[in-house]
């Protein structure tokens, strides 16, 4: 929980928090949205530009991006929101496309000869960047890879767009602003790590992705000053819903897009919750 405000208001916030967070609605699974976090729609572009209010505007500051996410469940939900935030965002745009193969495997040119190049380059996974990388100078990026702690370059930094060259791209950290330090980032080589596939992608690309919008377990230990989640489909593991709503430091800046299509009682905003009490009990030495 980031609450930092003592007053009445914060802590009825709190207690809604803690409320979703022990699952006290024993006998349901969903738990009811205050009406206050709603958003009108479920509508992805109206999510944005609420969580973003100057994302139109080609002067907008970069540190404007710090402390905002709209958080999802799954990377589907991340990627579509993503790409329709990078439509938006202003400038010209560059695509970088990734090199990919197939490195681990018991007949490793058979293996490749069984998924088609067109396969591999569409396989997006968890800490691997995406095949077609679409950039815009000034948009938030997200670093997946530990380049130089020392400086604060470590997976999860988020940085902002400063150059686009043929073969490194131009960064600085968000936080920092325009008094950052610039670096300049090299395509490096990653691999997928997952039991999905009977093979392990070797995949180069440049080792970010876009920061608009992130899953709700990748924002856990973040504080957000802003928080907008999307609920187009619901939570579907211990403590999402928690995770989601509990980045916020005031729940005036929390927005829930929340599909009603499939409730019986729409008048009643409502979303499924996942909370195993027994995780909750304390651990027995």
């Amino acid at each position: 929980m980031r609450i930092r405000n003592l007053g009445p208001e914060a802590t009825s916030f709190a207690q809604k928090l803690l409320s979703i967070g022990n699952g006290d609605h024993p006998y349901s699974e969903t738990v009811e949205i205050p009406e206050e976090w709603l958003m009108d729609s479920n509508d992805v572009t109206a999510l944005i530009d609420t969580v973003y209010p100057s994302i139109r505007s080609p002067e907008s500051h970069p540190t404007h991006y710090d402390g905002r996410a709209i958080l999802a469940p799954k990377n589907v939900n991340v990627d579509d929101i993503n790409d329709l935030a990078y439509s938006i965002f202003p400038g010209e745009g560059r695509s970088y496309i990734s090199n990919n193969k197939i490195i681990d495997s018991d007949d490793p040119e058979g293996a490749s000869a069984t998924y088609p190049v067109k396969f591999l380059h569409s396989i997006a996974t968890i800490g691997v960047p995406r095949h077609e990388l679409q950039l815009k100078i000034g948009m938030s990026i997200i670093l997946l890879r530990n380049l130089d702690p020392d400086r604060g370059l470590c997976n999860g930094t988020k940085l902002y767009v400063t150059a686009l060259h043929d073969h490194i791209i131009g960064v600085r950290r968000i936080d920092q602003g325009y008094n950052g330090d610039e670096y300049f980032l090299p395509r490096i080589n990653m691999c997928t790590t997952e039991d999905k596939y009977p093979f392990i992608l070797w995949r180069r690309q440049f080792p970010v992705r876009a920061a608009f919008a992130m899953t709700i377990n990748k924002a856990q230990g973040e504080t957000l000053s802003t928080v907008g989640t999307y609920l187009d489909e619901p939570v579907f593991a211990h403590g999402q819903l928690y995770v989601a709503l509990s980045r916020a430091t005031d729940s005036a800046n929390i927005k829930v897009a929340l599909n009603l299509s499939n409730q019986k009682d729409n008048t009643i905003p409502k979303t499924n919750t996942v909370v195993y009490h027994e995780a909750l009990l304390p651990s027995v030495t």
